[in-house]
């Protein structure tokens, strides 16, 4: 059952994950230090969606191998598991720091404030982006490495289903930027770094394969949200380039370097 019905439980979850959040009471009910909220995206939402992707994995697992495979499955598990953790490391420090937000000055002057909206905008974002990308990059490939299951899921159906994960995915994303405030797309340049190595990666999987999309639950939403955040990640890079440039710096602390400049 949770072979052929997977993608519609993370589905389900990520909707109900996006309605919790719009709704008042969660966000304003306090049990001790903890926002209701935040406990429910601590504990509750990362056990049911970590409970349903290890018993998809165990049921990938179950089936043989293609010959010869993609990649070694140790070469995929090596940046899956990592994923998963770092995901989950985000979603944790997003919670901590959303929380301390909430009771500090809002004070730009303030060393604390800075760096508590450094850890809750750019740092925990790209953990949480690039962790679950990876993590579903991870889980497709283990899919395409292996035979597909004999019963097709009706390919309109599954058109559909792959099109509003992928298309969940991108809003996510986008939510991030939403009018552009106090996060900036510029935040997640190691995110779009990461969905463009995966996309490439990606479409090598499926020349080596040439996979029937209805066969794999996982393979189109995974192309069409790095297909779609590839296209967002050049249309910013052209209209930054139309505004008088490019540039790329590293910043650790105090420290600021330019490592590419395109005029």
């Amino acid at each position: 059952m949770l072979e052929d019905n997977f993608l519609t439980l993370i589905i389900f979850l990520m909707a109900g994950t996006a309605a919790i959040y719009r709704i008042s009471f969660f966000r304003k009910k306090t049990i001790g230090y903890f926002h209701l909220l935040q406990i429910i995206y601590l504990i509750i939402i990362p056990g049911i969606g970590l409970t349903l992707i290890f018993s998809y994995l165990a049921s990938i697992l179950k089936r043989p191998l293609i010959s010869p495979p993609i990649m070694p499955d140790g070469l995929i598990f090596s940046f899956l598991i990592p994923a998963m953790f770092f995901t989950y490391g985000g979603i944790a420090i997003h919670s901590v720091t959303k929380m301390l937000w909430e009771y500090m000055k809002k004070d730009e002057n303030d060393k604390a404030y800075r760096m508590n909206r450094f850890f809750h905008l750019t740092f925990s974002h790209n953990l949480i982006y690039s962790g679950g990308f990876l993590a579903t990059l991870g889980l497709t490939l283990l899919e395409l490495n292996r035979v597909p299951l004999e019963n097709h899921t009706n390919q309109l159906f599954a058109i559909v289903r792959s099109i509003i994960m992928g298309t969940t995915l991108v809003i996510g994303v986008f939510w991030y930027n939403p009018y552009g405030r106090i996060s900036r797309w510029s935040d997640l340049k190691t995110f779009f770094l990461v969905v463009w190595a995966g996309f490439l990666l990606l479409l090598y999987a499926i020349k080596k394969v040439s996979p029937d999309i209805q066969d794999y639950q996982l393979l189109l939403p995974a192309l069409l949200a790095s297909s779609l955040i590839a296209a967002l990640n050049l249309f910013l890079v052209f209209k930054r380039l139309r505004r008088g440039g490019f540039r790329i710096y590293f910043r650790l602390g105090q420290l600021k370097r330019k490592l590419l400049e395109v005029v």
